[in-house]
């Protein structure tokens, strides 16, 4: 039975992404009965996923691949929301593709799992590889119930196509929660462009040339139409 589902957006990482599934694939595969993981292509162009570079043959966890048929730039809200419905397992962990589940933290986090509180938050500190040293924890890394996460409204996918949007899904899920704490001593492990040249986007301006109004004027707007949140907006298909 799922017990956990891992749901990892996607955007041109093919390397990151192979990293990840030799990762998956070191698992003992009582760990991995108890896993599933979702990755959803955010309309890839250069580099999608296709069937052939999933390693379904060694890895023996449950693994299901959709991809989001239309390109908004960032458009990872929209990624997390299909990964969220599509869950099977009671538990998420929504993170990013150049973040790391070790072994270890993977069995620890098995272990906890029935300790844990179903209306909390539980957020990760991170190391950084390859040296591993500890850095600061991430914000938009969640062990959350799918039950919380809707509860919380989900991503609101008319914020696609700017960045710096995670804020506002996250006051959401702590409003929504009891509380949210960190779980000490199950750090993920962050990869950088450094060591991993499409660890994370690199086509899509971040700060830099940015509206600083864009975010703000969206919001007004939704206001004005007293329109809530948005799910789904974009076509999207299983692939795997």
């Amino acid at each position: 039975m799922t017990a956990i589902t891992f749901v990892y957006p996607y955007y041109e990482n093919p390397g990151m992404f192979q990293v990840q599934q030799k990762n998956w694939m070191e698992y003992p595969l009582e760990d991995q009965k108890k896993l599933e993981i979702i990755v959803v292509d955010d309309c890839s162009a250069l580099n999608p996923i296709i069937p052939a570079h999933v390693h379904t043959e060694t890895l023996r966890c449950e693994m299901r691949v959709y991809r989001i048929k239309k390109k908004v730039p960032w458009n990872w809200l929209e990624a997390r929301n299909i990964g969220a419905k599509k869950a099977r397992g009671d538990w998420l962990l929504l993170t990013d593709m150049d973040h790391v589940v070790t072994p270890g933290v993977l069995r620890a986090l098995l272990s906890i799992l029935h300790k844990l509180k179903k209306d909390m938050v539980y957020q990760f500190y991170r190391v950084v590889a390859p040296d591993m040293v500890t850095y600061k924890y991430h914000n938009d890394s969640f062990l959350v119930t799918k039950d919380l996460f809707w509860r919380a409204g989900g991503y609101d996918e008319d914020y696609a196509g700017e960045y710096g949007t995670s804020g506002m899904f996250r006051r959401r899920l702590f409003d929504t929660a009891i509380d949210h704490k960190m779980l000490k001593g199950l750090s993920l492990t962050l990869y950088s462009r450094e060591v991993i040249p499409d660890a994370s986007t690199t086509t899509f301006l971040r700060k830099e040339g940015r509206d600083p109004m864009a975010i703000p004027t969206i919001t007004k707007w939704k206001e004005s139409k007293k329109r809530e949140i948005q799910l789904f907006k974009q076509p999207y298909e299983r692939i795997l």
